[in-house]
């Protein structure tokens, strides 16, 4: 959801609540679900269309502990009548530009494919309880470009020549490392692309029970 200061405090003093459940991440103190997990690494993302509500509490009491805003998402609950939906998000290379050092050097646009897809369903159990669940799968392809520098045969044949010049060696190194240079690539500036994938499952699972004024609630996010 992002990272922001609030009344003059870090950003690392704000506190996220899903659904009622401490959402911090006890490494860095950041929110797990719905941002990087503990040292960056990946952690669940809630489902847009799984969201009812975001509210953000500048002025937060005791029960936030020491919080600079208090950052309260609510899980969508079920309801007497059956509801659901389908959604697809879509991009591509197509609808998007080229980067700085493919134009600079002629090349096409990388490869780029972003799928997100998923449904929620939510409706009524037994007398009084609910049943709300969403899944969203994500398949990216990102073709990441590279600026580089590949020596050229001239380039080689001069440093060799500098070297043997000094009364030095050549070292036998050398050839070997400009021997994995791939040839395809071709010599002197260039950028070149290698195509990253990023696949990923958010599964949302969650139950209500109405008992009198009171309402039990559980979820689970995966």
């Amino acid at each position: 959801f992002g990272s922001f200061p609030v009344n003059g405090s870090r950003q690392q003093f704000n506190t996220y609540i899903v659904s009622g459940t401490n959402n911090l991440d006890p490494f860095r103190n950041a929110e797990a679900i719905g941002q990087g997990g503990a040292f960056g690494a990946p952690a669940v993302l809630l489902p847009l269309d799984a969201i009812d509500e975001i509210e953000v509490q500048t002025n937060t009491g005791a029960e936030y502990g020491p919080s600079g805003a208090a950052v309260l998402t609510t899980i969508k609950s079920g309801s007497p009548r059956v509801h659901g939906s389908l959604f697809e998000f879509f991009d591509n290379e197509v609808l998007a530009a080229n980067n700085f050092y493919n134009n600079a050097f002629g090349n096409p646009r990388p490869e780029f494919r972003n799928n997100q897809f998923g449904f929620t369903l939510g409706g009524p159990l037994s007398h009084r309880s609910y049943f709300f669940s969403s899944y969203e799968g994500q398949r990216e392809r990102v073709g990441v470009t590279f600026a580089s520098r590949i020596p050229t045969q001239g380039e080689i044949a001069t440093a060799t020549s500098l070297v043997q010049g000094a009364g030095l060696p050549v070292n036998g190194l050398a050839a070997p490392i400009l021997a994995q240079y791939p040839a395809s690539l071709g010599q002197g500036p260039l950028s070149f692309s290698v195509i990253g994938r990023s696949d990923g499952n958010t599964v949302t699972v969650k139950g209500d029970h109405q008992q009198g004024q009171d309402n039990i609630s559980a979820s689970y996010v995966y």
